[in-house]
């Protein structure tokens, strides 16, 4: 997402949100790994998160497989699965980052 499409974002939702026509609901985020996304936002961030850590896990089996000499396995495999996983466990510390800056915003926003 770019940063113009954010702050585009952002300012409808400050112009919602001073003409009072929304009310937010509390925030109930379901406890992941215990329950199956149910849609939303929520939804997307759990099957997000759940996404990245197979990514993981997965990488961690193939580096243990070549570790172990299994020959179906090659390094450059291994290293490709482990830099996915990097990359995707960034992507999504960065995703949390400006979800964090945006409610941190929203709450300081004068009602």
């Amino acid at each position: 997402m770019s940063d113009m499409s954010v702050d585009s974002v952002l300012s409808q939702m400050r112009s919602i949100l001073a003409e009072g026509r929304v009310e937010l609901p509390p925030l109930d985020l379901p406890n992941i790994g215990e329950t199956k996304p149910t849609g939303g936002f929520s939804g997307l961030l759990a099957e997000s998160v759940d996404k990245v850590n197979s990514a993981q896990k997965s990488a961690g089996q193939l580096q243990d497989r070549f570790l172990q000499g299994d020959e179906s396995v090659s390094l450059a495999d291994a290293m490709v699965a482990g830099q996915k996983a990097e990359i995707s466990f960034q992507t999504l510390v960065q995703v949390r980052n400006r979800v964090v800056n945006a409610y941190e915003e929203i709450m300081r926003m004068p009602i």
